[in-house]
């Protein structure tokens, strides 16, 4: 009788796919980042919106309106859709990411201008617009703060989360036993 090598048989491969590995995000840190991002964004709007009714200033005024209206909101709205997603809404993250590195950005803008024009008003005698400078340098300084951890948080969901790998199963035609799993 003749021996026929193992080879010589046709081999089914069947793919098993594993579960994905749970997200690296911090789902919990995505929300309050989130939506801390959102409430100073609405403050910020507020303070821009106030400085610029009561002809206190306008040209400063800017960084907080369009920096609010355009990044900080944005930022804050991806942080808290990718918290709520648990890490799985990928797009979320990384626009999160991207959104949170500009308002950080936008933010060192605000403080910097801001800063400047604290200066100036300090030695003017009008104190609700020392008070109303002030505030605003903190709001820019609060949403600095916030975007850097937002984007910290949002760089670990990205970055560190492992793509689930297949098994492959060989399997001899005609057999019922499993093969070799690699």
């Amino acid at each position: 009788m003749t021996e026929i090598p193992a080879q010589a048989f046709p081999v089914e491969v069947i793919r098993y796919q594993v579960e994905p590995p749970p997200s690296s995000l911090n789902s919990k840190g995505a929300l309050i980042t989130g939506f801390m991002q959102i409430a100073l964004a609405v403050v910020s709007f507020i303070f821009g919106v106030t400085c610029v009714a009561l002809g206190f200033c306008t040209g400063y005024a800017s960084v907080p309106i369009w920096g609010s209206l355009l990044f900080y909101v944005v930022a804050g709205i991806l942080g808290v859709v990718a918290g709520a997603s648990k890490g799985e809404n990928k797009c979320a993250i990384v626009g999160c990411l991207v959104m949170s590195i500009l308002s950080a950005i936008i933010a060192f803008m605000h403080v910097v201008c801001g800063s400047f024009y604290t200066s100036i008003v300090y030695w003017v005698e009008l104190k609700p617009m020392k008070a109303l400078s002030i505030l605003n340098v903190l709001i820019g300084v609060l949403e600095f703060i916030v975007a850097i951890v937002a984007s910290a948080i949002m760089c670990r969901g990205s970055c560190c989360r492992q793509e689930p790998e297949p098994v492959y199963i060989t399997e001899q035609p005609g057999s019922r036993e499993m093969g070799q799993i690699q």
